[in-house]
């Protein structure tokens, strides 16, 4: 993947430990000081870089049937209007293994 730097953020590696999980939270902005850095994030690209036994999922509580993306997926943080909705708040649900890695990069 070509990364043009002003078109997204640095490329970020997670280490998570057995127990450990990703609180809730928006990928997009609602204060004028993120924005102006490069608005809102639009698309994010996850990538697991390790196997787990269980857990370690991205789930997205308040959408329809709580999905669980696939591992090496990517999804819109936006939505098809181009405004964020409060359907895209993700956790990443606690690691029940011994280690999980993951990859991800954020777009504008």
């Amino acid at each position: 993947m070509a990364h043009q730097p002003e078109n997204g953020e640095s490329i970020q590696i997670i280490h998570y430990e057995n127990g450990q999980k990703y609180e809730p939270h928006f990928d997009y902005f609602h204060d004028k000081a993120n924005q102006e850095l490069g608005g809102h994030r639009i698309a994010t690209v996850l990538m697991y870089l390790s196997d787990v036994e269980s857990g370690g999922e991205t789930v997205f509580p308040n959408a329809e049937g709580k999905l669980s993306q696939p591992k090496d997926d990517s999804w819109s943080d936006c939505a098809k209007n181009g405004y964020a909705g409060n359907t895209m708040i993700s956790i990443g649900d606690f690691v029940k293994c011994l280690l999980s890695c993951v990859f991800t990069f954020l777009g504008y």
